[in-house]
């Protein structure tokens, strides 16, 4: 269920959770990613995160390696958000965590949001993004 859509006293709590979770993402130098069904509201609660760490950026997932190079230095000090990252080839998947790891905590490092339908898809961005993602379930 969209979070939007739940009752005040719901997504307050929510809200509460998800400002915890970028809070820890920008100190420890992590990704967060949304499990999430499709219609659920995940990229909704991105673009709205995009609202407050401009500029945002949303590559679509066949973007190459090289596309998403340049995707991530236009997202500095913003957002990069990997929608349906599952989707995306593990090689670029990879190349795009290292590109984004090589710019190590600074101001200018984009926030990295993912989201996957499921636990497979979760369990195959950890084959990428080791035990170091948040995780958010909506």
């Amino acid at each position: 269920m969209n979070p939007l859509a739940k009752p005040v006293d719901t997504r307050v709590n929510f809200a509460v959770v998800l400002l915890g979770a970028i809070d820890d993402a920008r100190q420890d130098n992590r990704p967060i990613v949304f499990v999430a069904e499709p219609g659920d509201g995940a990229t909704i609660l991105a673009r709205h995160m995009g609202d407050v760490f401009r500029p945002f950026r949303a590559p679509h997932h066949t973007v190459s390696e090289r596309g998403f190079a340049g995707e991530l230095a236009l997202a500095a000090g913003g957002t990069l958000y990997l929608d349906e990252a599952h989707e995306l080839k593990t090689s670029v998947l990879s190349s795009v965590m290292a590109t984004w790891g090589m710019m190590g905590a600074n101001p200018a490092q984009p926030l990295v949001i993912a989201s996957v339908h499921d636990e497979k898809g979760l369990d195959r961005l950890r084959k990428v993004f080791g035990d170091s993602p948040i995780v958010i379930r909506l």
